[in-house]
């Protein structure tokens, strides 16, 4: 029996075919996932008809369905986002290079100065974190995510002292700074590896100099004052 002509019957048909469907996709999934598998074979551009000639629809679709099933919808979102981080970043970042103005718009819009503020002082060591990722990313550099743990760890590895002068730090986080060992303008990464607790004189007036460099600056000032 083929679709009725009727409004109100074509509209119970496909409800009652939408049921069905569903309900051997349940019962059969195999067959099902093989079946779409050798259509798609048949008609590789399928998918992408569809999804130009039904734009509106496929949108209006996700919207409800997203209504009528948030928890999941977003628990299918951060499965996804986790399984694919490289693919997610790398579309991001496609997106924003081909709609700057719309991305900027965006930001504008739900960036909300009072909270953002909150974040930073609740969460120092990943602001600065990002503030040294983005840095880095201007200069065309590498960046890679350092968390509070890493920053932990590096501390405990210096016996919570100055890496060049050896002052004991702060447990106070504001008190004293990460430095890049190689300044990132000197080619260096932010990444684990070239990352030195650091006291506030330190860091200031090492500026870019290299580790070595600064300690020659040092040893020459203990030697004067002695």
């Amino acid at each position: 029996m083929g679709k009725p002509e009727d409004p109100e019957l074509a509209k119970g048909w496909l409800a009652h075919r939408a049921e069905q469907e569903r309900r051997y996709r349940a019962e059969h999934p195999e067959r099902h996932l093989e079946a779409h598998r050798r259509y798609r074979e048949r008609h590789p551009d399928a998918d992408r008809i569809y999804r130009e000639t039904h734009e509106e629809e496929i949108r209006e679709y996700g919207r409800r369905y997203f209504v009528d099933n948030k928890a999941r919808a977003l628990e299918n979102q951060r499965r996804y986002r986790a399984a694919n981080r490289d693919k997610v970043r790398a579309a991001k970042r496609k997106y924003r290079a081909e709609h700057p103005e719309k991305t900027a718009e965006e930001s504008r819009r739900y960036y909300d100065p009072a909270k953002a503020r909150r974040w930073r002082a609740k969460n120092p060591e990943k602001a600065a974190d990002i503030i040294h990722r983005r840095r880095v990313r201007l200069i065309g550099g590498d960046a890679r995510r350092v968390t509070p743990k890493d920053i932990a760890s590096i501390l405990r590895n210096y016996r919570n002292r100055c890496g060049y002068c050896g002052t004991p730090l702060s447990p106070v986080r504001r008190e004293w700074h990460l430095d890049h060992a190689i300044p990132l303008k000197r080619g260096g990464r932010h990444a684990i590896g070239n990352l030195v607790p650091a006291c506030k004189s330190c860091n200031h007036q090492k500026s870019t100099r290299l580790p070595i460099e600064w300690r020659r600056v040092l040893l020459r000032r203990s030697s004067a004052a002695a």
